[in-house]
């Protein structure tokens, strides 16, 4: 018998750590770099990019505005990042 071609392998997604966001944007689509930044290293690496629709980006917007009201309730107020640049549009 073989095997249903539409069904997946149940693996664990990849995880990987981000400490670094850039986002950019054009009529048509979000692209949104994790990276990881460490002190003694210039440049930020970038190891994934998601690139969606602008509807998908204000639905991710709002799960993880939603996500952090969620942790404040039960862990209190997170402080504010400290960003070296503001980088949130090309």
């Amino acid at each position: 018998m073989n095997p249903d071609p539409h069904t997946q392998d149940c693996k664990a997604p990849e995880s990987r750590y981000a400490n670094h966001f850039m986002v950019g944007y054009n009529a048509l689509e979000f692209l949104i770099d994790f990276s990881q930044q460490y002190q003694d290293c210039e440049a930020a690496l970038t190891h994934t990019r998601i690139v969606t629709n602008p509807v998908y980006a204000k639905g991710l917007l709002k799960t993880l505005q939603a996500a952090i009201d969620q942790y404040e309730q039960t862990y209190g107020l997170m402080p504010e990042p400290e960003s070296k640049e503001q980088n949130l549009g090309t």
